[in-house]
């Protein structure tokens, strides 16, 4: 599964390199959410509140109200989380405040520690501050009382050269079966498809801002990932690379989200979608493999 990212300062997606570099404005939030939500879950994240120096709060609640979002930066104490729950947000990304007592007086299934490192150690306070704690160490003493956990190489954040996979592997291994979504320097369908394999879901943010990979590429890298479409009692028609509606007089590429999807007819699998039977409109899970 891919996760799409947005980061918001004074209002505006952005983008930095390493967390502190501005590379892009990327626009207008509430629009690249329109654009990212046909993945699924879009992770935004409060970079002012993260840093100290301000908040982004009211956008953001306006965009866990139109999609499913995981919400972080700033959230470090129990008030503020149980806020953002009540608000609508899918799921929480804590990092300075992760600890054990901290994740554990929240639903488990609803928050994810943000697992920030630099050199194999974890780094805390919008990636500033040095802590000593080994990745490995933080992700084992978690891994009981979270839903998930997000593992970010800050050297590799915006720098789209790849990431070390390696780690992605043994931070997978110690979190003992709880979901990993790994974040840094993803670039190409083909290193999703290695994640998945690895078994981690990939955040993705400066190579889809850039153009240097689409969304649809993403979420139709080799593997098993999810998206949400409204098809109600219609039949999916899909491969790895593209969807198309079957059964229907569609003989034109559609679009989701505003992505453009398509359509293919050869070496097809069909897949019935999910939908709800009293009105027959639904968000369908489907896998795409």
């Amino acid at each position: 599964m891919i996760v799409p990212s947005i980061d918001i300062i004074g209002g505006r997606a952005v983008q930095l390199r390493r967390g502190s570099e501005f590379v892009l404005d990327g626009g207008d939030p509430i629009q690249r959410l329109d654009e990212f939500s046909v993945a699924g879950d879009v992770a935004v994240v409060d970079l002012d509140a993260a840093l100290g120096r301000g908040s982004n709060a009211g956008l953001i609640r306006d965009l866990v109200r139109r999609a499913p979002c995981r919400v972080g930066g700033g959230i470090r104490d129990l008030e503020t989380a149980r806020r953002w729950l009540d608000a609508g947000a899918v799921q929480l990304m804590i990092g300075t405040a992760a600890t054990p007592e901290f994740c554990g007086a929240l639903p488990r299934e609803r928050v994810i520690a943000a697992v920030d490192a630099k050199r194999g150690e974890v780094v805390v306070d919008g990636w500033r501050r040095e802590t000593g704690v080994p990745v490995l160490e933080q992700v084992r003493a978690l891994a009981p009382v979270v839903g998930g956990f997000l593992f970010t190489q800050v050297e590799k954040e915006g720098e789209m050269r790849g990431y070390d996979s390696a780690a992605v592997a043994a931070v997978v291994r110690s979190a003992e079966g709880v979901r990993v979504t790994a974040a840094g320097g993803i670039t190409t369908s083909g290193e999703v498809a290695e994640l998945d394999r690895i078994g981690a879901d990939a955040q993705i943010g400066m190579a889809i801002y850039t153009g240097k990979l689409s969304l649809g590429d993403a979420v139709a890298a080799p593997g098993e990932h999810q998206l949400d479409l409204g098809v109600g009692e219609e039949r999916i028609l899909l491969r790895r690379e593209t969807l198309v509606l079957g059964d229907t007089q569609r003989r034109d590429p559609m679009r989701i989200g505003g992505v453009p999807v398509v359509r293919i007819v050869d070496e097809a699998a069909e897949l019935p979608a999910a939908s709800d039977r009293s009105n027959g409109q639904r968000l369908g899970h489907l896998r795409i493999s």
